[in-house]
């Protein structure tokens, strides 16, 4: 299909000349033909300063090339997946001068180019051809559209370039391509929620937006409740046992027993353990909800099973993230607060942090604060409470929920007791003595030791 591009009053520059010209209204830039030639028709031209370098909208450029130049490129080398880049280039003849401006037509969608009258564009290949045949220091500008599913580097090449009737290399023009969408991801173990958030590049969220889901090894689930049976291997008796629907399982292998294809879904050469290939499809993960007006979604999909997942978010218009890496891991930790650790703050005289930990299925936390001579004040309104923040942390052995609070307006050299709540489960009472001395080391940093599986002090990546 033609796309038509109705242009009545233009003014443009053309490397260094500029041109009043009226174009006709059957002008366009074929999508379709192999080649498209670009008519100006009753052009009207006045020579313009050789030695300077304007367009209309043009970054403001360099008056000169360097003394060793003949070609260079003058734009920006980023952009954002979804918007126009545009490119400008500036070359110097003292005769004339020609090259191919070279781009790929799979990333980029040319919107406008200042040509010479005779310059052709080829859409399909990303081949525009420029020419030019006076002296000078001549500009030109070029306009894409940069695809929405872009990510990465678009390289820009001037290619068979010849000035004044000889042949000249350019560098070539490497743009970033910024991805137009953000994707953060929060929760990472088993059989618990993962929240989706996903925002544009001025942060607002995106309604709308699908995952693309990719698993090292491929997933099925089964279609309805059904048995798997489970070879021991003659070390026991072999047996089949019942399963519900919608079960995942990794797919390690296909196997043929009589009649019937089964999956093998264990993983584990002593004991095994099959599906029947009948009962099992393979994981539709556009079965996760798109998000909501503010860019947010939830599902257990992805933690079904342990091991690495890729997410990309993609939006109605066709614009994506990043592809988000990560390994699905087991939930750890208990339900009540544990690996309670201290963190003093030198440059916040009179306050201390004090971190824990809880099993990431809890939700909230806190910590309340008396002086130790009057511990009954834990049940009167002389009790400090101080809400604590939380994230979702992980390592290899896997993720817990990390809480801290901040006590403040503390005495220095005055001992409290405190307790810690977590999702209305307290800790034992203990006790501390407020300082507001400088912390010289790291290690003077924590006044507890590291205890097995736990995260503290700060052996964690945040998921």
């Amino acid at each position: 299909m033609k796309r038509l591009i109705g242009i009545s009053m233009v003014s443009v520059l053309l490397f260094g000349v500029h041109y009043s010209s009226l174009f006709a209204t059957d002008t366009f830039i074929s999508s379709d033909d192999e080649v498209s030639t670009l008519e100006v028709m009753q052009i009207e031209h006045q020579q313009h300063s050789t030695r300077t370098i304007q367009h209309p909208g043009q970054l403001e450029l360099e008056e000169n090339l360097e003394a060793d130049q003949s070609f260079d490129w003058r734009t920006d080398q980023e952009v954002i997946a979804g918007q126009l880049l545009t490119v400008h280039f500036v070359f110097e003849s003292n005769d004339q001068a020609s090259g191919t401006l070279t781009y790929n037509a799979d990333q980029l969608e040319l919107q406008d180019v200042d040509l010479s009258r005779h310059g052709d564009v080829d859409q399909k290949k990303g081949l525009v051809s420029i020419e030019v045949s006076d002296e000078g220091v001549h500009s030109g500008v070029a306009t894409f559209h940069v695809k929405e599913d872009v990510i990465g580097t678009t390289d820009i090449s001037m290619e068979e370039l010849v000035i004044d009737h000889k042949s000249h290399e350019s560098d070539v023009l490497e743009v970033n391509v910024v991805p137009g969408l953000h994707l953060e991801v929060e929760g990472r173990s088993v059989g618990h929620e993962t929240e989706i958030v996903v925002t544009d590049e001025n942060g607002n969220g995106v309604k709308g937006a699908s995952l693309h889901v990719e698993t090292e090894i491929p997933r099925v689930q089964t279609k309805e409740a059904t048995s798997l049976y489970h070879d021991l291997h003659e070390q026991q008796e072999s047996h089949w046992f019942p399963v519900g629907p919608n079960t995942q399982y990794y797919v390690y292998e296909e196997t043929e027993t009589g009649d019937d294809e089964f999956i093998e879904i264990s993983g584990n050469e002593q004991a095994k353990t099959y599906l029947k290939k009948s009962d099992a499809e393979p994981v539709d993960w556009s079965e996760i909800p798109v998000t909501n007006e503010e860019g947010y979604l939830v599902t257990r999909m992805l933690t079904a099973l342990e091991g690495d997942v890729r997410i990309q978010a993609v939006a109605p218009d066709g614009r994506k993230s990043e592809v988000w890496e990560g390994e699905i891991v087991k939930a750890i930790g208990d339900d009540q607060p544990e690996n309670i650790t201290f963190d003093w703050y030198n440059e916040h005289p009179n306050r201390q942090a004090i971190h824990f930990e809880a099993h990431p299925r809890t939700e909230s936390g806190f910590i309340e604060v008396v002086e130790k001579r009057d511990p009954e004040k834990f049940y009167s309104a002389a009790a400090k409470r101080y809400d604590a923040s939380t994230k979702l942390v992980y390592d290899e052995h896997g993720e817990k929920r990390l809480y801290t609070s901040l006590a403040t307006e503390l005495e220095p050299g005055t001992t409290y007791a405190y307790r810690v709540n977590v999702d209305g489960t307290w800790s034992e009472e203990s006790s501390f003595v407020a300082t507001n001395r400088s912390r010289e080391t790291k290690e003077e940093r924590l006044s507890t030791v590291k205890k097995p599986n736990s995260f503290l002090p700060y052996h964690f990546k945040e998921s």
